[in-house]
């Protein structure tokens, strides 16, 4: 394991400092690092426990999808971000199967499902972060099923239209139709119907695969509505 690795987790790993010398060079002696382009598909369900995955660098997408193939988006992971979900082989009584995209070139570490579960067996500290990221990951999966069942398309696209101009930090974003219905769970066509909506009403300017935000306070304003 290299210096910066090292520094990476006593970063982004609260636990880190309360781990033995042995608990610590089994991480070091077993962690798994990669580098995975933009697009690959990290994990899908029914793949066997990917293990506990740290973002050094990146973007990854989580999602759950229908039998019928429709996708939602329930969070990402960023810079310094934590993935419990992707080990939840771990997770007693949990029967939780996401999906990983990759959307930005992503630095990942990986401790190994095994690995990690055992430690967090012997050390408090590791339990308890473990169950602190696993209630902070399902109030995000929860919230996005409240907006999904009780908040209206319009303040939802206008959501995902924020959120994309959040992440890219322009009001220029690179976005098809099929990629936000993917992301909201629904028709393409449903989408196509709202964005014509909010062009007429001097929200955004739609072209091929992009999307100009016009009115960002009045998409704020539809957000806030729901």
């Amino acid at each position: 394991m290299q210096d910066k690795d090292i520094k990476f987790m006593e970063n982004s790993l609260p636990f880190w400092k309360d781990l033995s010398n042995e608990e610590r060079g089994t991480i070091k002696n077993s962690l798994i690092k990669k580098t995975y382009a933009k697009n690959t598909i990290l994990a899908h369900s029914g793949d066997d426990c990917t293990g506990f995955l740290m973002v050094k660098s990146g973007q990854l997408r989580i999602y759950s999808h229908s039998d019928d193939g429709k996708q939602i988006t329930l969070y990402r992971l960023l810079d310094m971000d934590s993935c419990i979900f992707s080990a939840s082989c771990m997770l007693r009584n949990i029967n939780f199967e996401i999906n990983i995209d990759v959307e930005k070139e992503s630095s990942i570490l990986i401790i190994p499902a095994d690995i990690f579960n055992d430690i967090s067996n012997r050390n408090l500290a590791v339990k308890s972060f473990m169950l602190d990221l696993v209630s902070s990951r399902f109030s995000d999966v929860m919230w996005i099923f409240e907006q999904y069942v009780f908040t209206n398309m319009a303040s939802r696209l206008s959501g995902v239209l924020l959120d994309q101009a959040s992440l890219s930090d322009s009001h220029t974003l690179s976005l098809t139709h099929d990629i936000i219905a993917r992301e909201l769970g629904t028709a393409r066509e449903v989408i196509t119907r709202l964005l014509k909506q909010f062009q007429a009403d001097g929200l955004v300017s739609i072209s091929r695969n992009r999307i100009e935000i016009t009115d960002i306070n009045g998409l704020r304003k539809i957000f806030k509505e729901q």
